[in-house]
C-alpha cells in the first residue's frame, strides 16, 4: 500500500515538472504564430506588450561602442531601440551603459518596420558583412611611369618640360630647321596634346629632326660635290664653308677631324650633316662676338637699326635691303635677331659680299686672269683707302686661303671686308679731329672744312659726297659713313 502511494506521488511530481517546463515555450510559440498571421514580417502586433514577454533570443554578436567613440546624441530617445544585429528590444531592456550608436557615413540598409513612428532612424549595420563578403578584390593600380629628367640644354626655363618654343630653338640652333617644320614634328610626338614634351616624347622627336637635317645635308652635298662622286672631300668642304660662312680653311680642317679621323676621308650625307652642325655652332659663336660690339642697347638681340649699321659697316649694304634681309632670317618673327638668327643674317651679308666682289673683280682684274694679284690689290687699297704696301701685305695673306698668291672672288670678298674694317677703324681715330663741336658726329660744315683743308675741294662737291656717304640720311656722319666719305674724297681727287 505504501509503495503504491509513493509511486503515485513521484509520478505526479514528474508530470508537474514537465508541464511547468513546457509553459514558456508554448507562450513564445503562440506569440510568434500570432505575429506571423496578423503582421508583416519584422513588425510587432498592435496588442503585443513587450513588458509581458521578456524572452529574447541571444543575438549572434552584440555591437557595443564605447561612449568616447560614439557620444549620445541629445534629444528624445526612441522607445524602440535598435541593435545593429537586426534585433529590437524594449527601451527598459537596452543596457544603460551602452549609448545608442551613430553611423553617419555607412550605407543605408532596409530596416524592419516597427509599429509607431520612430523619432530618429538609424541605418542598419551588419558587422559580419566584412567577413562574409564574396566581392572580389579590385586589381592593384597600374604603376605610374616617371620619365627621366629632360635635357637641361633644351629646357631653357628649367620647368622640367620642353615647350614648342624650346624645341624649335634647339632644332634651329643645331640644324637650322625652320619653326614650321619643327612644329609639325612636335605635334606628331605630343601624344597628350598638352603643348609640352617629356623626355620620352623628346626621344621620339630626335630621329625626326636628324632625318630632316640629313635630307638637307644631302641636298647641299649635291651642290658642293664638284667631282660628282657622291661624297664630300675636305677641299670641297673648305670651298663651301668659306663661301657660306667665311670660316678659314684651317678652322674647317680642325672641325673636319672632329667628324672623321683623317683629312683623306670623305663624307656621306650623314657625316656631312654632323659637319654642318659643328660649322653652324662655330658660326653662332662668331655671331655672338660681333653682337657684343653691335648690340648698342645691350638687350642681347640685334634690332633693325643695329642690323643696318652692321651691314653697312661690313659691306656698305643699304638700309632698305637690310629690312628684307632681317625679315628672311627672323625665324620667330619677333622683329629682332637672336644669336642663331644673327648667324644666318651674317651668312646673307657674306653672300652679298661675294656677289659684289665678283662684279668688282671684273673691273679691277686688269690682266683678265679672273683673280686679283698683289699688284692689282695694292693699287685698289692705295687709291681708295690710302694704304701702302706694308699695311696691305698682311691683309692680302690673310685673305689668300689656298695660298696660291692670288685672290678669287670668295677670297676677294674677305680681302675687301678686312680693308673696309681697317678703314672704319682709321675713321674712328679721325673723328675727334673733324668733329669740332664734339657731338660724336660730322656735320656738313665740318666735312666741308676738312675737304677744303686737305683736298682743296669746293663746297658743292663736298656736299654731294656728303649726301652719298650719309647712308641713313640723318644729316650727319658716324664713323662708318665718315670712312666712306674719306674713300669717296680720295677717289674724287684721283
Amino acid at each position: 500500500m505504501r509503495r503504491r502511494l509513493l509511486a503515485r506521488i513521484l509520478l505526479s511530481i514528474a508530470f508537474c515538472a514537465t508541464v511547468i517546463n513546457a509553459i514558456p515555450s508554448r507562450i513564445f510559440r503562440q506569440a510568434s504564430d500570432i505575429g506571423q498571421q496578423q503582421q508583416p514580417q519584422g513588425q510587432f502586433p498592435p496588442d503585443f506588450n513587450p513588458n509581458q514577454h521578456q524572452f529574447i533570443p541571444p543575438p549572434p554578436r552584440q555591437f557595443a561602442p564605447s561612449s568616447q567613440q560614439f557620444p549620445p546624441q541629445p534629444g528624445t530617445i526612441p522607445q524602440q531601440q535598435f541593435i545593429p544585429n537586426g534585433q529590437f528590444l524594449p527601451a527598459n531592456h537596452f543596457p544603460h551603459d551602452v549609448p545608442s550608436p551613430q553611423f553617419n557615413n555607412l550605407p543605408t540598409q532596409q530596416q524592419p518596420q516597427v509599429a509607431g513612428p520612430l523619432p530618429q532612424q538609424r541605418p542598419a549595420v551588419n558587422i559580419d558583412d566584412s567577413s562574409t563578403s564574396t566581392t572580389e578584390p579590385s586589381p592593384p593600380p597600374t604603376p605610374r611611369i616617371v620619365p627621366p629628367p629632360v635635357d637641361k640644354n633644351v629646357d631653357l626655363d628649367g620647368d622640367g618640360a620642353l615647350s614648342l618654343a624650346e624645341v624649335q630653338y634647339a632644332a634651329f640652333v643645331h640644324h637650322g630647321l625652320s619653326s614650321s617644320v619643327v612644329e609639325n614634328m612636335f605635334n606628331q610626338v605630343d601624344k597628350n596634346k598638352d603643348g609640352y614634351l617629356t623626355s620620352l616624347e623628346f626621344n621620339e622627336i630626335r630621329p625626326l629632326v636628324l632625318a630632316k637635317a640629313e635630307n638637307a645635308a644631302l641636298r647641299y652635298l649635291n651642290s658642293v660635290d664638284t667631282n660628282r662622286n657622291g661624297l664630300l672631300s675636305i677641299s670641297e668642304a673648305q670651298a663651301y664653308i668659306l663661301k657660306e660662312y667665311g670660316i678659314s680653311n684651317r678652322d674647317v680642317e680642325r672641325i673636319w677631324r672632329l667628324v672623321v679621323p683623317s683629312n683623306n676621308d670623305e663624307m656621306d650625307a650623314v657625316l656631312f650633316s654632323k659637319l654642318r652642325r659643328r660649322v653652324r655652332g662655330m658660326s653662332i659663336r662668331l655671331a655672338r662676338q660681333i653682337m657684343k660690339n653691335a648690340d648698342r642697347n645691350e638687350d642681347g638681340h640685334i634690332d633693325l637699326r643695329e642690323a643696318q649699321m652692321i651691314a653697312f659697316e661690313q659691306e656698305g649694304i643699304g638700309a632698305g635691303d637690310v629690312v628684307e634681309m632681317l625679315a628672311s632670317v627672323d625665324d620667330n618673327n619677333d622683329g629682332e635677331l637672336n644669336a642663331p638668327e644673327f648667324a644666318d643674317f651674317e651668312r646673307i651679308v657674306r653672300a652679298r659680299a661675294v656677289e659684289t666682289s665678283r662684279k668688282a673683280l671684273r673691273v679691277v682684274d686688269t690682266d683678265g686672269s679672273g683673280t686679283l694679284t698683289m699688284d692689282e690689290a695694292r693699287r685698289i687699297a692705295f687709291d681708295h683707302y690710302g694704304f701702302d704696301e706694308r699695311t696691305l701685305e698682311p691683309f692680302f695673306a690673310q685673305a689668300d686661303e689656298n695660298e696660291d698668291g692670288n685672290l678669287d672672288a670668295v677670297e676677294f670678298a674677305g680681302f675687301r671686308s678686312v680693308i673696309r674694317g681697317r678703314a672704319v677703324k682709321n675713321a674712328q681715330s679721325l673723328l675727334p679731329e673733324v668733329d669740332t663741336d664734339g657731338d660724336g658726329f660730322v656735320s656738313n660744315v665740318e666735312a666741308e672744312e676738312k675737304a677744303r683743308r686737305e683736298d682743296d675741294m669746293d663746297p658743292k662737291e663736298t656736299f654731294n659726297l656728303f649726301n652719298v656717304a650719309d647712308q641713313d640720311k640723318n644729316g650727319v656722319l658716324d664713323k662708318v659713313e665718315l670712312a666712306d666719305f674719306v674713300r669717296l674724297s680720295k677717289a674724287k681727287k684721283l
